[in-house]
């Protein structure tokens, strides 16, 4: 990696950067909700499951 990637990680943005986008985040998945075929849902869906799966939590 060079410093560049580092940095440009989001461990190391600042507060408000973060905010910035999770905010920016949640309002396209508001706004991919009210589309019926939404690929940016199926992969947070598939991703939850995933999750669930790994953690345990779901058999």
């Amino acid at each position: 990696l060079t410093a560049a990637e580092v940095y440009h990680h989001p461990l190391f943005w600042n507060p408000e950067f973060r905010l910035s986008f999770l905010q920016n985040a949640s309002d396209l998945v508001e706004l991919e909700g009210r589309k019926p075929d939404s690929i940016v849902l199926k992969a947070i869906e598939a991703s939850v499951q995933l999750l669930y799966v790994v953690n345990g939590t779901k058999s």
